[in-house]
């Protein structure tokens, strides 16, 4: 439309133009109308020329164009390199150590005499760590049997050999204690010897000990009494001695399945007579050994530890 417009006007502009150009044919200089300059002599020299371009006012923005077609899809691009490996994380603290548990409670043996208003015929007495305690006595002579018939005097015999030392002699004191550790309940046996006019310690024994108790360490305390004489070869004071009153004398024997006897849950573990000790009082001239001491040496407590 704009451009029928414009050529619609250059084509009235042409027709205006030849329209004075045919009235100035004559010779003479004449006042022609001219639409672009007024009233002004026309010349030779002013036919057929365009003085001016009449230009109109700037027309509205056409409407919009049509949207172009969406550009391809790009292509994705290549995956990245992997990250460098982070550095290791620092390790943790080690846990504490746990407390040490408590050691095994020991156990007091007390020797009763004859008349002991608890055992009138002797015996011992067992006091735990808490004060407990348990008596163990001996039994009363059984009473004389019947007499039998009287039969005729029998001929005299030959004359006896010389007697030799006695063997084991009945038990010095012997009970059930509770000792912690590895079991709460074991028996006890002290036993003592009669040879050569001296009651000598022979042997201790632990029976009914738990399998549990393997690789412990069974601890005998056996204490002097410090009044009186002494009757122990160990007491001899002079050349060689081994106690002496006061002392503090321990015995100890590791406790492992290759040296205990008996059936499962029911070991028995044994001190002999040979088995040496250690004099924790002070230095004696020779180690103290088991059958050293004297039964009637010893003072009313005696000790017992497993741990």
């Amino acid at each position: 439309m704009k451009l029928l417009k414009r050529g619609f006007v250059f084509a009235m502009l042409f027709a205006l133009t030849g329209v004075g150009a045919t009235f100035a044919a004559g010779t003479n200089n004449d006042n022609i109308q001219n639409f672009f300059l007024g009233n002004a002599p026309a010349t030779s020299g002013d036919l057929n020329q365009v003085l001016a371009l009449l230009v109109g006012p700037q027309g509205p923005p056409g409407p919009a164009g049509v949207a172009g077609k969406d550009g391809f899809v790009g292509l994705n691009g290549q995956d990245g390199k992997d990250g460098i490996d982070g550095a290791p994380g620092v390790a943790g603290a080690a846990g504490e150590q746990g407390p040490a548990g408590a050691p095994g409670a020991s156990v007091a043996v007390v020797a009763l005499q004859v008349g002991d208003a608890n055992c009138p015929i002797g015996g011992s007495k067992l006091v735990d760590a808490t004060g407990t305690e348990t008596f163990i006595c001996n039994g009363r002579p059984g009473q004389p049997g019947a007499a039998g018939a009287t039969g005729a005097t029998g001929a005299t015999g030959p004359a006896g050999t010389g007697g030799g030392g006695g063997g084991n002699g009945t038990r010095f004191g012997v009970g059930s204690l509770g000792i912690g550790a590895c079991d709460d309940n074991v028996e006890v046996e002290l036993k003592h010897s009669f040879a050569g006019g001296q009651f000598t310690m022979n042997q201790v024994v632990i029976s009914g000990l738990a399998d549990l108790c393997d690789t412990y360490t069974l601890k005998v305390w056996l204490t002097v009494r410090g009044t009186g004489a002494l009757y122990g070869s160990g007491s001899v004071v002079g050349a060689n001695y081994a106690y002496t009153g006061g002392d503090e004398i321990r015995c100890e024997k590791v406790i492992a399945n290759a040296a205990w006897t008996g059936t499962t849950n029911n070991r028995t573990v044994s001190i002999d007579a040979t088995h040496s000790c250690v004099n924790i009082t002070a230095t004696r001239t020779v180690a103290p050994r088991l059958n050293s001491l004297s039964a009637r040496d010893l003072a009313d407590y005696v000790g017992f530890e497993i741990g």
